[in-house]
C-alpha cells in the first residue's frame, strides 16, 4: 500500500510540474499579428493549450534567436531570415502562405492612386501626400519588397524624397492612421482589419507588382509537444481558411 501511495505521488507531481510548465514562446512576424488571434483562439480552445506570442520585424527576431532567445517556433515573412540561422537551430520548416503588399492611404488622401501606383508620384507633388512609409527594409522583409517596387517606379526620384521608415510592418499602418504618413506600403493582412475601414482606405497591388514573399514557419530544435502541435496545426484546414480570410494568398503555395 506504500509503495501504490508513493507511486501515485509521483505520478500526481509529474502530471502538477507538466501543467506548470510555461506556454511555449512563438516568434512571430509583425504582418501576422491580425490573424495570429483567431489562429492562437482556436489553437487553444481545440487543444486546451496556451501559447506565448512575440511580435517583431523577421530580421529582429532571427537576430534574437541567433542570441539564444528561448523561441520553440519562428513564423517569419520571409525564409531568408529561417535560413540565415544555423541548422542545429530548425529542426523543419514549411511554407504557409505567400504575403501580399498593399498600398494603405490616409482619407484625407483622394483615392486617384491605382494598384500599378500611378499617381502616387504626383500626390507627393501636389502636397497631398507629405510622407510615404514602408517597414524598415533592413530587418523587415516586407519593407525590403516595398523598397525594391518603389523603385522601379517612373516617379521614384520624387517619391524617394517623402519616403520614411517605421520600426516593422504593424507600425507603417500605425503611422497612416495617426497622420504621421499620408501613404504607405503595408501588408494587405494588417490593411484587411475591420477596425480600420473607416479610418483609410487600401488599394492592393496588382500582381505584377507583388513581391515573392513566402510565409514560412520554423519548428525550432528547443520546440516541445505544445509548439510541435502548433506547427502541424498551421497547416489544417481551419488555419488555412483563416489565413486566406486574413490577406494571404494561400493557393500559391499549395502549388
Amino acid at each position: 500500500m506504500a509503495m501504490k501511495s508513493i507511486i501515485f505521488c509521483i505520478l500526481l507531481t509529474v502530471t502538477l510540474l507538466a501543467q506548470a510548465e510555461a506556454p511555449p514562446l512563438i516568434a512571430v512576424a509583425s504582418n501576422f499579428r491580425w490573424v495570429m488571434q483567431p489562429l492562437k483562439q482556436h489553437f487553444e480552445q481545440e487543444t486546451g493549450y496556451k501559447l506565448r506570442i512575440s511580435y517583431a520585424a523577421s530580421g529582429v527576431l532571427a537576430q534574437q534567436i541567433r542570441q539564444g532567445a528561448p523561441f520553440e517556433l519562428f513564423i517569419s515573412a520571409n525564409p531568408d531570415y529561417i535560413e540565415s540561422l544555423s541548422a542545429k537551430r530548425v529542426r523543419k520548416k514549411q511554407v504557409l502562405a505567400y504575403g501580399q503588399l498593399a498600398l494603405m492611404l490616409s482619407n484625407l488622401v483622394p483615392s486617384a492612386i491605382d494598384s500599378h501606383l500611378h499617381g502616387l508620384g504626383q500626390a507627393s507633388r501636389s502636397g497631398q501626400v507629405r510622407h510615404i512609409v514602408i517597414a524598415n527594409p533592413d530587418y523587415a522583409p516586407f519593407g525590403e519588397a516595398a523598397l525594391a517596387i518603389l523603385q522601379g517606379l517612373q516617379d521614384w526620384p520624387q517619391i524617394k524624397e517623402h519616403l520614411i521608415h517605421a520600426e516593422n510592418a504593424a507600425q507603417t499602418v500605425h503611422f497612416i492612421v495617426s497622420g504621421a504618413a499620408q501613404a504607405g506600403l503595408v501588408p494587405y493582412s494588417l490593411a484587411l482589419n475591420p477596425a480600420l475601414k473607416t479610418r483609410v482606405h487600401t488599394v492592393l497591388l496588382a500582381p505584377t507588382l507583388q513581391p515573392d514573399l513566402p510565409q514560412t514557419v520554423a519548428l525550432l530544435s528547443s520546440a516541445g509537444d505544445v509548439a510541435t502541435q502548433f506547427y502541424r496545426f498551421l497547416r489544417s484546414e481551419v488555419s488555412q481558411t483563416l489565413l486566406r480570410q486574413h490577406g494571404f494568398n494561400v493557393e500559391k503555395a499549395a502549388r
